[in-house]
């Protein structure tokens, strides 16, 4: 038979081997508790990151729209410049119409253009051109500030084309912003859609 110290050893053996399985059952579960934090501290982190790559695109379209107003504003302030300091006003001609979202000069604007060039040439003047393009209120304000610029620069290329001096025109948009109709009536709006001839002495 077993004596009793060797009952009391085995019983301590058994015991020791108890607490090593269970503390080693215990530092798994910790590690596997651990581990899906970190994974989910991880995915938590790539959310940020990407989070801040919007927030950043975000911010970069805003200084690209301040740079585009500020590009405007000196457009606009160069060009009263231009009619209030340096030069005084001949004439205004704003007979050149557009259809809707076009860009195109039709037959009787071009006609119209070349009629205004020869007498221009003809008279042999000092004079310069400033080309202000319109639009009316429909659309974004952006797209008709870009419908105004494209209708400004067709009518300055037909111009030149005519043989006035590329060098004696300038062009700008003014949009939507400086409307000779109300924008609430078919006709209104067609008035609105137009290329307007400064005719300026410096």
């Amino acid at each position: 038979m077993m004596s009793l110290r060797h009952m009391l050893a085995a019983t301590a053996a058994l015991a020791s081997t108890g607490l090593l399985v269970g503390a080693c059952a215990t530092e798994d579960y910790v590690n596997q508790q651990v581990g899906a934090v970190k994974s989910q501290v991880d995915a938590l982190s790539g959310k940020v990151d990407q989070h801040s790559g919007q927030i950043q695109a975000l911010n970069g379209g805003v200084q690209d729209a301040k740079r585009a107003a500020q590009d405007v504003s000196a457009q606009v302030s160069e060009h009263k410049t231009t009619l209030g300091v340096a030069g005084q006003i001949i004439s205004t001609d704003e007979s050149t119409t557009f259809e809707t979202g076009k860009a195109d000069l039709s037959s009787e604007d071009q006609a119209s253009l070349q009629a205004f060039a020869q007498k221009l040439l003809s008279e042999n003047q000092d004079v310069y051109l400033d080309i202000e393009g319109h639009a009316d209120s429909r659309g974004a304000t952006a797209a008709n500030n870009a419908l105004g610029l494209k209708r400004a620069v067709v009518t300055r290329d037909f111009l030149a084309q005519q043989g006035v001096p590329l060098h004696r025109m300038s062009v700008i948009s003014y949009g939507e912003i400086k409307p000779t109709a109300a924008n609430d009536t078919t006709e209104g709006q067609a008035a609105n859609r137009r290329a307007t001839i400064v005719v300026v002495t410096h």
